[in-house]
């Protein structure tokens, strides 16, 4: 499939700079705040996490097997924004990385929350990824009403820094991935 012909929900598909060669390169900004020095690329099955996500936050996150986490131990915890390919389409995307302090994880996770409503889960689907930035350092919050207000406040932060970037580069990338074709 082309490039040109790729479905990307919510953003213009050619729209400015997110890098070329290696994703896992010179991560000079991978401690700070602010679009990395190149994207970080991976894919991973989607798992079953604890559930929170929906049932407690209003926010269904896609929990990435331990393997997709330990390809990004580089990267400081926190929550990153970027896009995501399901079954050929691109979708914007917000995550964390961590150990989700306000729930006081033992492991550290990566949940990706795409910024779309899906009507069932995709458990068991390839999910790819594109990790282009940090939003923000991972924290605990006074109360889950604090926690949840951060979360929609991420996502629209997510959002923004994806506004008007081109990520058509980045798109190719994810339409590479091995079995994220269109079904």
């Amino acid at each position: 499939m082309d490039s040109s012909d790729s479905k990307v929900n919510g953003l213009n598909s050619s729209q400015v700079n997110t890098g070329h060669g290696n994703p896992r390169q010179d991560l000079q900004s991978r401690d700070q705040e602010g679009d990395l020095s190149e994207p970080i690329i991976l894919s991973s099955t989607v798992v079953k996490g604890f559930g929170r996500g929906s049932k407690q936050l209003g926010c269904p996150t896609a929990n990435l097997e331990q393997n997709a986490v330990s390809q990004v131990d580089d990267l400081s915890t926190g929550v990153y924004y970027g896009l995501a390919i399901l079954e050929g389409t691109v979708y914007p995307m917000v995550s964390s990385l961590g150990f989700n302090p306000h729930f006081g994880n033992q492991h550290k996770s990566l949940e990706i929350h795409l910024l779309h409503h899906f009507q069932e889960d995709f458990y068991g689907k390839l999910l790819g990824v594109a990790i282009l930035g940090k939003l923000r350092e991972e924290a605990k919050f006074d109360s889950l009403d604090a926690l949840i207000k951060a979360i929609e406040e991420d996502k629209r932060c997510a959002r923004d820094m994806l506004e008007g970037k081109d990520v058509k580069h980045v798109v190719d990338m994810l339409l590479k991935l091995k079995g994220n074709h269109e079904q």
